[in-house]
């Protein structure tokens, strides 16, 4: 029995360690383009932007925790986020209200998102430059899970780029203050 805990403690023991030498990152508010911000009240709906928030910071904090990253807490790299574009695949709330000859299960469309990050140093240095842009080629290429299904493909498609481009920077060694 005891030859059998004392592998597990040392496996316990190096996932410890790994978690505790995580480096802090901190997702900033995600910002919409102003062109953006225009079409999400005018034609999405303003509950969208909070739906789109989420899905980006969520994607986000996965991509990074697996990266590495002890995402949330204070100082070490801050991320910053911007929506420049997005386009739905089915209908939004407010699109189905606002034009009656639209059908949620039967109105499909290529969507997907256009996003730009950057990632800051604690002394606010820019440390790498994440711009990442997808949409649908075609209905067949269309992800149909919700009205943002093909935004939300693109925004895990990001979040992927900036914890590589995280991953990066950190073993480079540039994220230590020199």
């Amino acid at each position: 029995m005891r030859a059998l805990l004392a592998p597990l403690a040392s496996l316990a023991f190096l996932a410890f360690a790994g978690a505790a030498a995580a480096d802090p990152v901190t997702i900033a508010p995600v910002a919409f383009s102003e062109d953006f911000e225009t079409q999400l009240i005018e034609d999405f709906g303003e509950r969208e932007g909070p739906v789109l928030k989420s899905y980006i910071e969520r994607a986000l904090t996965s991509a990074l925790r697996n990266a590495g990253a002890d995402v949330g807490a204070p100082g070490g790299v801050t991320v910053e986020v911007t929506l420049l574009e997005a386009a739905v695949t089915k209908p939004t709330m407010e699109q189905l209200s606002r034009q009656l000859s639209l059908d949620y299960s039967g109105s499909v469309s290529v969507g997907g998102a256009e996003l730009v990050g950057v990632l800051r140093a604690p002394d606010g240095r820019i440390l790498a430059e994440v711009n990442h842009r997808r949409f649908a080629w075609s209905l067949a290429d269309t992800s149909l899970g919700g009205s943002w299904g093909d935004a939300r493909r693109s925004i895990r498609l990001f979040a992927a780029k900036v914890a590589r481009a995280y991953r990066s920077q950190l073993s480079s060694a540039e994220l230590v203050p020199a």
